[in-house]
């Protein structure tokens, strides 16, 4: 089974980052690179379900497109340290984070297996300065003092094995060539 599994491998990572227009195409030039290769759907009903739960709670509705999103959201970070979602402002980003972590950790609170409570460490990256951000170091006391994002990581970092939840941390706002270096 190892044609499923790369298969697999290179929808899972790659269909999120594709237009819904170039999807198909994708998934034509895989049938030709492993032909005779089905995969098969994954069993997302848990998550799903879950999901559809936590957008009546938060009052929203859940719409195919949305929890389709979330599924590839969630698969997008199983398989990636660094995750992105582009749109337009109010275009719901934050939103599906906050959909996504929700279901995550209910179904981790539920024991149910392969899921993992969810940490969110929110941060504006133009709210403050790139230094206030990252840190900074001082040449002439040969000092460094920890910044926003520095002190997250150190303290993430800082986790046992044994809390097991995933750890996100989320620069939430308009995409700046100076922060995203």
């Amino acid at each position: 089974e190892e044609d499923v599994l790369i298969w697999r491998a290179l929808r899972d990572g790659n269909v999120p980052k594709l237009l819904e227009e170039d999807i198909p195409l994708f998934l034509g030039i895989l049938s030709d690179l492993f032909p005779g290769v089905l995969p098969g759907d994954r069993d997302y009903d848990r998550l799903t379900d879950m999901m559809t739960r936590v957008c009546q709670e938060f009052q929203l509705e859940p719409t195919p497109y949305l929890l389709q999103k979330g599924i590839e959201l969630w698969e997008t970070t199983k398989v990636r340290h660094g995750v992105m979602l582009v749109g337009e402002t109010f275009s719901g980003k934050t939103t599906l984070i906050k959909v996504v972590s929700t279901a995550l950790s209910r179904l981790a609170e539920l024991q149910v297996e392969g899921f993992l409570q969810v940490e969110i460490f929110t941060i504006n990256p133009k709210s403050i300065t790139l230094d206030q951000l990252y840190g900074t170091f001082d040449p002439t006391t040969l000092e460094w003092t920890d910044g926003v994002l520095s002190t997250i990581v150190r303290d993430c970092a800082g986790k046992t094995m044994a809390e097991k939840r995933l750890q996100w941390i989320i620069f939430d706002g308009p995409v700046d060539a100076l922060w995203i270096e």
